[in-house]
């Protein structure tokens, strides 16, 4: 039966303007019709004249046209929208579409289909009526049918290293297994997955991340040799050995929190379950076994629709895929500080948290992280021990909360979040630990989404410009501290929230103390 639920408005605007004219469909979008997967991305190849044809297709429509690369005439129209579409176009690099197609990456992508109206039709209808008509030199559509991707030829990573990470990347969202001789020639030239341009990494890594099996994933990514080359900082971390109440190694621990943090992610997203308090939720990971305590569920579950939007917040990174990103490195300054205590007979890693953002600048800049995205994670590694600090301590008392608040802001609640994950992929959690915990985090949910004006932004009876005035001040550090002191106090019921005169006295006091 036709189905007319695939975009095909760029096609058939591709297919007025072409002219006279050869063109064909290429590459993931006839993969990803095959496997009836969405594809908003669409790619063409051309006899001649692509970025005439693009500009062509951009005047007859909502459009605008990009040149990618003049020398290889290669170009780009982008249509407005959520989500956006696009039609890359580009000459052909051979003397025919066949030869073009056996010099492409993957099998699967090395598929193509003429672009006319029967060709259109096919591929709205999808199946076997599309199959009939592929060109398909190198057997994409077998190894499609057997859920494999194959590379076209090992030169194909020589000419652009990035392959090896799309290969990765591809298969995990797929759900395709890498053929073995492919395996093998990623494997050999793993050292030079490092060339790519920062970006062109960043966007495969984070793909890879987003593909739902973080953990299984990323250890493939170790076992096809590619994980020094992009993330050195998490490679650095196998074989350095903790002590409990951690059962692995660094390494294992953060692959297992990546897919701690799946498990979270996926308990945000189904129904809520009323009664009793849910079974404890386990799983294994590629870094091991990973246990929800229910107590931690419960937390999750009363937050979910505040965890939701501050996850997906309008103008703020997307949480979900960097709280990811984050699971996965957290503990990359153990590496560094870790040393043995011959009197508590154990390993410690004093400062690993600062350590671990110290490293964060320098691999931001390496894979091209935007400023916000570097001071996201940066701020999750340095802070990431505190609400721990704080189950430790037997709960969150108001200071705690607030302090915790004033130096991380927003990010306390990504802190708060990621703790969760952090211990449920350790060997074993003691109950009055895990209880505390969910007290902690709990409570940290609650001081930010329902009772700010508590403990993280109590009402200030006073600004710094009222308190220079009272105290005869000068502008400097010196006032904001007076301030901070005088929220704080108010945050923990030591001054009340109306009284300047307190709030005077006490930075009048402050001063007399220094």
């Amino acid at each position: 039966m036709r189905t007319r639920s695939i975009d095909i408005e760029p096609l058939s605007l591709a297919l007025s303007a072409l002219g006279s004219g050869q063109a064909w469909l290429v590459g993931g979008r006839i993969r990803d019709r095959l496997l009836d997967r969405p594809c908003l991305d669409t790619d063409l190849a051309v006899a001649d004249g692509a970025i005439e044809l693009a500009r062509a297709i951009a005047r007859a429509s909502s459009g605008t046209a990009v040149v990618l690369d003049a020398a290889r005439d290669v170009a780009r129209v982008v249509w407005p929208g959520s989500p956006t579409r696009s039609l890359d176009i580009a000459r052909l690099t051979s003397e025919s579409i066949d030869a073009d197609l056996r010099l492409r990456d993957f099998t699967v992508n090395a598929m193509a289909l003429p672009l006319d109206a029967a060709g259109i039709d096919r591929l709205a209808d999808g199946g076997p009526v599309l199959r009939e008509r592929l060109l398909d030199p190198r057997g994409g559509l077998a190894d499609l049918d057997q859920g494999i991707l194959r590379l076209t030829a090992a030169r194909a990573l020589d000419d652009d290293p990035l392959r090896m990470l799309r290969a990765l990347r591809l298969a995990a969202e797929l759900r395709f297994e890498i053929d073995p001789e492919s395996a093998v020639a990623i494997r050999s030239r793993a050292a030079l997955a490092s060339r790519p341009a920062g970006e062109r990494q960043r966007g495969e890594l984070l793909r890879l991340l987003a593909a739902d099996r973080g953990a299984h994933d990323i250890a493939r990514l170790d076992h096809l040799g590619l994980l020094e080359p992009v993330l050195p900082e998490l490679a650095a971390t196998r074989g350095v050995q903790q002590s409990l109440p951690h059962d692995r190694d660094v390494y294992q621990h953060c692959l297992a929190s990546l897919a701690a943090v799946e498990l979270l992610q996926a308990l945000l997203a189904r129904p809520s379950t009323d009664g009793d308090d849910p079974p404890c939720l386990r799983a294994m990971s590629a870094g091991g076994a990973i246990e929800i305590e229910p107590a931690w569920q419960g937390v999750i579950e009363r937050n979910r629709a505040s965890l939701l939007a501050h996850a997906s917040a309008p103008g703020e990174i997307d949480r979900r895929l960097w709280w990811r990103m984050a699971a996965l490195i957290h503990d990359i300054g153990k590496t560094e500080t870790q040393r043995w205590d011959p009197g508590r007979g154990r390993f410690r890693f004093l400062g690993h948290d600062t350590k671990g953002a110290e490293l964060i600048p320098g691999m931001g800049r390496r894979l091209r992280f935007s400023a916000q995205e570097a001071r996201f994670l940066e701020g999750l590694l340095r802070h990431h021990l505190r609400p721990l600090h704080l189950a430790a301590a037997g709960g969150a008392s108001a200071r705690g909360i607030h302090h915790l608040f004033r130096d991380a802001g927003s990010i306390g609640v990504d802190v708060a979040f990621l703790a969760l994950a952090d211990n449920a992929s350790k060997g074993g959690v003691r109950p009055d630990f895990a209880g505390h915990l969910a007290q902690v985090t709990g409570a940290l949910f609650d001081a930010w989404f329902e009772h700010p004006e508590l403990t993280v932004r109590p009402p200030m009876p006073l600004d710094g410009r009222e308190l220079m005035q009272a105290l005869a001040l000068s502008p400097g550090p010196q006032v904001g501290q007076l301030l901070a002191q005088i929220a704080e106090a108010i945050a923990v019921g030591e001054l009340p929230p109306g009284d300047r005169e307190a709030a005077i006295a006490l930075a009048r006091h402050q001063l007399e103390r220094r």
